[in-house]
């Protein structure tokens, strides 16, 4: 397990969340009613992608409407990504190129908040 990891294990778990880790060894944690995803890859140890999951729902009456909106999200909400999967659900991400000593209390809870905001910025605007 790559240290980076187990630093982000550690602080989410200082500032009183609850992290596991998942079958792939990547972390999950509850905050703000979501379920977030951070994800590492063993071929680049200091890329760290954080991700919001499956949060809405995309069929074909609503993808032109979903894709006008994510495309307003990600323009809007500095670094995060909206996009629709190939399973037909809305994910948001914020992918971090980190240096060799990251300050992850500067880090993680800005990326958090983004996402969180993201988030709600894009139901307020797919219900309009």
């Amino acid at each position: 397990m790559n240290k980076m990891k187990e630093d982000v294990f550690d602080y989410l778990k200082g500032i009183g969340l609850m992290p596991e880790y998942d079958e792939e060894k990547d972390i999950t944690v509850k905050y703000m009613m979501s379920t977030l995803c951070f994800l590492f890859y063993d071929n680049d140890e200091r890329y760290l992608q954080v991700i919001l999951p499956n949060f809405y729902c995309v069929d074909e009456n609503n993808r032109s409407d979903v894709l006008e909106v994510c495309n307003e999200v990600s323009l809007r909400i500095k670094v995060v990504k909206c996009y629709i999967t190939h399973g037909g659900n809305v994910w948001l991400s914020v992918e971090l190129l980190l240096d060799k000593t990251p300050i992850y209390e500067d880090i993680i809870p800005r990326t958090l908040r983004s996402l969180i905001a993201a988030r709600m910025g894009f139901i307020k605007e797919i219900n309009k």
